[in-house]
């Protein structure tokens, strides 16, 4: 069985012949599809682990979803095959992250600054 595997250990279960750009597994109904979106977060694509079988295949680092997010097809059985694509994140994405967490990393600091006034 062809599975990736999140940085938090989430198993997705996906097609056989996957790639790193097209992903599909199958899920039963739309109501699931918000519950793989929170699934694919920054932070659990900060190490995406394709298995078959249970042994790695790859090991890919810092991903993102392309866009459009998912392509969706209805089959007769009632499930839907949903397929979406990773990319690495560019040096500009990551050194954003990077800037952004050193922004809240100083306003941490100084609230507890202000606290201890």
């Amino acid at each position: 069985m062809d599975k990736i595997v999140l940085k938090d250990g989430t198993e997705i279960e996906i097609h056989e012949g996957a790639s790193i750009s097209s992903i599909t597994t199958n899920i039963y109904g739309y109501e699931y599809l918000d519950t793989l979106s929170k699934q694919l977060t920054t932070e659990n694509l900060s190490e995406v682990k394709f298995t078959i079988d249970d042994k790695v295949t790859g090991i890919y680092e810092n991903m993102v979803t392309t866009n459009p997010k998912f392509q969706i097809r209805e089959t007769d059985e009632g499930w839907l095959e949903v397929t979406f694509g990773l990319r690495e994140r560019t040096a500009d994405e990551l050194h954003y992250e990077d800037l952004s967490r050193q922004v809240t990393d100083a306003q941490v600091a100084i609230a507890e600054i202000y606290e201890t006034m």
